[in-house]
């Protein structure tokens, strides 16, 4: 039975992170994630983009088809050690609605799932950057040269998860507007 992660300590700083600079086809699509932070004490929403990115996709869970993961890969073609694609990030998502599309823009809301399953939130903070870490290495035996990154998904940041855990969350995704 998947249980909530207690909620320990200080919350981390939910702060805006931008990968497009590592994600698959960002010159091109645009995925941004804005978070409620809940409200300040003038009784205003606060609500970040708190995750931009290029080319995104977003499955369903199996067998609990309530549960979603919001899922980018890295861009240069990066690996991991199995020549399996590597990811900038996964996101687990619950209650995943359709709000609208507009401007070619599609328009979800959903929850930051407050229930984990084997750590599955991997989201990274600013300045994540695998490609430029000093294990990541060329790959020598593939015709086409790509990346090989030492871990094919961020780490695990539970003091992230805990800021995060059960907040709602806009997602918005689409072509790059000039």
């Amino acid at each position: 039975m998947n249980k909530p992660i207690p909620s320990i300590g200080k919350r981390a700083k939910i702060e805006p992170t931008d990968l497009r600079g590592i994600t698959r086809q960002s010159k091109s699509r645009l995925t941004i994630v804005s978070i409620n932070l809940g409200y300040d004490e003038k009784g205003y929403q606060q609500k970040i983009d708190w995750l931009k990115f290029g080319s995104a996709s977003l499955l369903r869970g199996n067998p609990d088809k309530n549960r979603w993961d919001l899922k980018a890969y890295l861009s240069d073609g990066a690996k991991d050690f199995e020549h399996s694609s590597a990811y900038a990030l996964i996101l687990p998502l619950v209650g995943v609605t359709f709000e609208m599309v507009t401007d070619h823009m599609l328009h979800l809301n959903a929850w930051v799932d407050p229930c984990l399953t084997l750590g599955n939130f991997h989201v990274p903070r600013p300045g994540y950057n695998p490609l430029e870490d000093l294990s990541t290495k060329m790959c020598k035996t593939c015709e086409k040269r790509h990346p090989i990154v030492e871990n094919y998904i961020p780490p695990f940041d539970i003091d992230l998860y805990r800021a995060v855990a059960g907040r709602p969350v806009e997602i918005v995704i689409g072509p790059v507007y000039e």
